[in-house]
C-alpha cells in the first residue's frame, strides 16, 4: 500500500501533461466512468473528463446518479447498475473514478451487475457512512448533502445547514429511513460487495481530514477492510481540502498521484 499525505496547497502551473498512460494505448486503451457526487453537473464532471481524455483513453462517460429515484425506490440502485453494465461491460477495460457516496453505491451497484472487473479503481470523498446506519446518521449527513442545492435552487447561499430548512428535511430523511429498509440495507451492504468485487483490484482511495459530509473515520475503517479483503489500496489524504474539492484545491497532487496511480 502506498500512502501519500498532503497538507497545505499545492503549487505549479496551470496546464498539466499529456503523457499517455502505460497499459491503454492503442486497441487495449481502456474507458473511463466518472460518477458523480449528489448534485454534481455535467460541467464539473467534465473537468474531469478532459484530464482523462487528454491521456488517451478510449473514450469518458460522465454519470450523475438519480439519487431521489434510487433512494425513494425498492430496487432502483439495482436496475440503474443494470443500466450502467449494459453501456459500459463490453469487454473495453474500465476504470471507474468514483466521487462521494452518490458515486460509491452507483459503484456497487455497477459492480454488481458486471460481467467483467474494472482494471483501477478512484474513489475520492467516500465512503462516509458506517456498515450499520442508524436514523440519526441518515437524517443529519442526508440533510447536510441536500441542503446545498436546495438553497441554489431558491436563489440562496449555499450552505450545509438552514436553521428553518433543515429540521424539517431532518425529520423527513428519519422516516425515510425507517420505513425504506430495501434501501437502507442495500446502502449499508455496499462496502462489503465493493470490497468482494474488487479483491485484488488496484484501489486509489482520496479523502480529507477537513471534509465535513464524509467523516476521515469512515474512509479510514473502509480502506482498512478493503486491505483484509485483498484490495489493492493506495491512499491519497488531503488535511485541508473540502467535499469534492480536493481536485479544484490540489489539482497538481491529485492528478499528479492518479496518473501514477493508473501506470
Amino acid at each position: 500500500m502506498r500512502d501519500l499525505d498532503r497538507s497545505g496547497p499545492q503549487s505549479g502551473p496551470d496546464t498539466l501533461g499529456s503523457a499517455r498512460l502505460a497499459g491503454h494505448s492503442g486497441s487495449d486503451r481502456a474507458r473511463v466512468a466518472v460518477l458523480g457526487w449528489h448534485g454534481s453537473h455535467q460541467r464539473q464532471l467534465r473537468g474531469i473528463a478532459r484530464w482523462y481524455e487528454t491521456r488517451e483513453f478510449a473514450d469518458v462517460r460522465t454519470v450523475i446518479t438519480p439519487t431521489f429515484r434510487t433512494m425513494g425506490l425498492p430496487g432502483a440502485w439495482t436496475r440503474f447498475g443494470r443500466e450502467l453494465a449494459r453501456d459500459l461491460d463490453d469487454g473495453t477495460p474500465l476504470v471507474i473514478h468514483a466521487f462521494s457516496n452518490a458515486g460509491f453505491w452507483t459503484m456497487s451497484a455497477l459492480l454488481d451487475a458486471m460481467k467483467s472487473t474494472p482494471t483501477h479503481v478512484i474513489v475520492d470523498s467516500a465512503p462516509g457512512f458506517p456498515e450499520t446506519i442508524p436514523m440519526r446518521f441518515t437524517a443529519k449527513f442526508a440533510t447536510m448533502a441536500m441542503m446545498p442545492g436546495l438553497l441554489s435552487a431558491l436563489r440562496r447561499e449555499p450552505r450545509l445547514f438552514h436553521p428553518i430548512l433543515s429540521p424539517p428535511i431532518a425529520a423527513f430523511f428519519g422516516v425515510w429511513h425507517l420505513l425504506a429498509r430495501e434501501q437502507v440495507r442495500y446502502m449499508e451492504t455496499g462496502q462489503a460487495r465493493v470490497i468482494a468485487r474488487l479483491r485484488g483490484v488496484p484501489l486509489l482511495a482520496i479523502w480529507s481530514d477537513a471534509d465535513v459530509l464524509v467523516p476521515t473515520e469512515q474512509v479510514s475503517a473502509f480502506v482498512d477492510r478493503a486491505l483484509d479483503g485483498g484490495v489493492r489500496v493506495e491512499r491519497l489524504h488531503f488535511t485541508d481540502s473540502a467535499h469534492v474539492r480536493h481536485f479544484v484545491q490540489h489539482r497538481h497532487a491529485y492528478f499528479d498521484t492518479i496518473e501514477a496511480f493508473l501506470r
